[in-house]
Parts: C-alpha cells; sequence; structure tokens
C-alpha cells in the first residue's frame, strides 16, 4: 500500500532563494527609509512570529515600528507588493524535476500532504502554483499558528491526510 508524503516546502521542493529574500527585504528597506543591515536582521529575528500570525503588512509595520520607524501606508502598500512579488517568483522557481517526481507519487497511490514554515504571503500565492492542485492537503505555519519542529505541525498535516503520523514518510529539513 503507498504510504502517506508529507513534504517540506523551502530546501526540498524549492530553493529557500535566501539571497535573494534577503535584496528583497533590503528592498523593502530602503522604501521604508530604515538602513538595509538593520530590516534585514530583524527580519530574521521574528521568523517564528512572522510565521504563525502576521500578515505582510503587520510584518512591514511591527519590523519598522521595533526599530524607530512608522513608514505611511502607501510605503507599506508597495513595500508589501515587493515581498508578495517575491513569494510568487519563488513558488514559480518548482523544477519540471521535481513536478515529475510529484505527479509519479501521486500516480502510484501516495497521498501527498506540503508542511512548511511558511508566511501568510507565500501561501496565499501557493493557490496559483505549479505545485498547488500536485498535494491532497496542506498546512502552512501561518494558518495553524505553530511551525515545524512542533510535533503538532506533523500531527496537523497527518490528521488532514486522514492518517496516523507514524505512517507518514517525512520528506525535508526540519
Amino acid at each position: 500500500m503507498p504510504r502517506p508524503v508529507i513534504f517540506d516546502l523551502f530546501h526540498t521542493l524549492l530553493d529557500g532563494a535566501d539571497g535573494e529574500r534577503d535584496r528583497v527585504i533590503g528592498e523593502i528597506a530602503v522604501e521604508l527609509g530604515i538602513p538595509q543591515q538593520d530590516l534585514v536582521a530583524a527580519y530574521h529575528g521574528s521568523w517564528r512570529e512572522r510565521l504563525i500570525g502576521w500578515d505582510v503588512e503587520q510584518t512591514i509595520e511591527t519590523l519598522a515600528g521595533r526599530l524607530g520607524y512608522r513608514p505611511t501606508d502607501a510605503q507599506v502598500t508597495r513595500a508589501a507588493a515587493l515581498r508578495r512579488a517575491f513569494a510568487i517568483r519563488s513558488l514559480g522557481r518548482a523544477s519540471m524535476a521535481t513536478l515529475t517526481v510529484l505527479d509519479k507519487l501521486r500516480a502510484d497511490g501516495h497521498p501527498l500532504a506540503l508542511l512548511s514554515n511558511a508566511a501568510a504571503e507565500t501561501a496565499a500565492a501557493w493557490v496559483e502554483s505549479r505545485l498547488a492542485p500536485r498535494f491532497d492537503v496542506t498546512v502552512f505555519s501561518c494558518a495553524v499558528g505553530f511551525a515545524k519542529p512542533d510535533p503538532e505541525s506533523y500531527h496537523t498535516a497527518a490528521a488532514r491526510l486522514g492518517v496516523p503520523p507514524e505512517t507518514c514518510v517525512f520528506v525535508g529539513d526540519g
């Protein structure tokens, strides 16, 4: 019987695009008038908060506020657009080899779940990605309020597949 497979997204199905992400955060900093290195550091330092509860506008406003800046609504809108565009680009980079493997697993009857520590803008962009239709269920940390390595993440993915966690194969980091 085919086993359920739970995949991680970044650094497994997709490159993490860490360098590009930091460049985009730097562009956001310029838009907001914040030193780039300060916003990048604040962004990295807030990973859990961002990934379990904030939307992109909250992220921008909160991090700017922590650094002593008060961006205008127009600045926040432009900065959020930069981050959303990055999420769309990142999800669009799924290789044909990755898509082929997922299609083969599905054709062989393996139920597939995606479990990802992901920000709200990534979850929003997911529905239009080429990856989305290849999965039976998705669990994004921003939607469930907890992140890997919290065991509840894995239990939630398995439960949504309708199987016990111990029957699943996890592919990824975390």
